[in-house]
């Protein structure tokens, strides 16, 4: 798709969002367009990619911690209960 019919279909999906759903997709927007800026060289950060290996290499030999769908959920639920219940 070129450039400008992306932007044609954009453009003609925003003309039926209302008011707070277009306020919605321009945090979106904001969101995107500054993590990348602040991302564009992220292959080139040492760090990152030190750590992305490590992480590669913990689960290809198995020392991993990794979690199940219930598990994460199972935690999610009660992190989210425990945040609800300081308010």
């Amino acid at each position: 798709m070129n450039a400008t019919t992306l932007e044609k279909e954009i453009i003609d999906y925003l003309s039926i969002l209302s008011s707070k759903e277009k306020e919605k997709v321009l945090s979106v927007i904001k969101t995107i367009a500054l993590a990348h800026n602040d991302d564009d060289n992220i292959w080139e950060d040492k760090a990152f990619e030190e750590e992305m290996d490590s992480r590669a290499a913990s689960f290809e030999n198995g020392t991993a911690k990794t979690f199940t769908f219930d598990e994460m959920k199972k935690t999610t639920i009660e992190a989210y209960q425990t945040k609800k219940a300081k308010k």
